[in-house]
């Protein structure tokens, strides 16, 4: 059978299965394996022999993917083999995949330093408005104690609490408080999404839930894109991705002395239920002490309770335009 074709057919039972997220990836690999063939007619057997695979593995690493890249294309593989010969369309060797790359190597995650994040908010963008949304979803992903983007996309206006945003993470399920400050504030008004008839506290996701996967990957890619754009645009020489305001935040605050254990609640590394112990002990207080703390290191602010502190903005020197950027 033709790969291409077999691959459609697993896309479309993943799609009504609801498995949005697997079906991406499917489609993914589909697309990468048909890229290194230069064939779309290229069948099953072809694909699934230990020559092809290593020769596709070689071509992926040659292009600059990751070890965990790989290993994403190949797990992907090895399940669609073995859905193929359930259905008697092939038959493999048992250790097929024994010879190519199915791990998992910890990921490096990099905080940027203060000099950088300090540079981010003091650059004039008016110029670039998308990458300045982009900026400033950065910079209060920071704000906010280091909120992870796929939190941030998906608060909800029921979790704005008063000067608190109560909301669970979508990794973990655990609770997590988080005290908002005057720079938050400032980027919370800004970009509250204005749809009276949207959940959604911020006009970063809009699609009914049944294509919310969809939406949020398409949205997660172009977001890290801009990104790596801004990084380039204001002359940076480290990489900014959306989890790096998440690592800053974490990096800043031990480097400032504020207890692991307090971190780890701000970040919300526990289970929901000694979450909620963490709060009965760590209180709101000391929490936005916390990321006080944190912020005044950088911006040496007198006071994060003034309505008239702005972070953000064209308070800062004129970045110099070195290439267009198109969204």
């Amino acid at each position: 059978m033709n790969f291409v074709a077999f691959m459609e057919v697993l896309s479309r039972e993943l799609s009504q299965q609801g498995r949005m997220g697997t079906r991406l990836s499917y489609i993914s690999t589909c697309r990468s394996v048909s890229s290194f063939a230069k064939n779309t007619s290229i069948n099953l057997k072809e694909v699934f022999s230990k020559e092809f695979l290593y020769r596709y593995q070689h071509y992926l690493l040659y292009k600059g993917c990751c070890y965990n890249t790989v290993s994403s294309y190949m797990r992907v593989l090895r399940s669609v083999r073995n859905k193929a010969v359930k259905r008697g369309l092939i038959h493999t060797d048992s250790d097929l995949f024994d010879h190519v790359y199915t791990g998992s190597e910890p990921t490096q995650k990099r905080a940027i330093s203060p000099k950088t994040i300090l540079a981010l908010h003091s650059a004039d963008l008016s110029a670039y408005p998308l990458l300045k949304l982009s900026r400033d979803l950065f910079m209060l992903s920071f704000h906010l104690q280091g909120m992870s983007f796929v939190d941030l996309a998906h608060l909800r206006k029921a979790d704005l609490k008063g000067n608190m945003i109560i909301y669970h993470r979508r990794k973990t399920g655990g609770l997590i408080a988080v005290p908002i400050l005057a720079p938050a504030r400032d980027l919370l008004n800004r970009y509250r999404n204005k749809d009276k008839s949207s959940p959604y506290l911020l006009s970063i996701l809009s699609c009914a839930d049944s294509k919310l996967k969809i939406q949020y990957s398409s949205v997660l890619r172009t977001y890290n894109r801009r990104l790596k754009k801004l990084s380039e645009v204001l002359g940076l020489s480290e990489n900014i991705t959306s989890y790096v305001s998440r690592h800053s935040w974490a990096t800043a605050a031990y480097h400032i002395g504020v207890p692991t254990t307090l971190i780890g609640e701000a970040l919300g590394h526990r289970t929901e239920e000694v979450t909620r112990v963490y709060l009965a002990s760590f209180d709101t207080k000391m929490l936005a002490y916390a990321n006080k703390k944190v912020l005044n290191s950088l911006f040496k602010m007198r006071t994060l309770n003034n309505k008239n502190v702005r972070l953000l903005g064209g308070d800062g020197h004129k970045v110099k335009r070195r290439s267009k950027f198109d969204g």
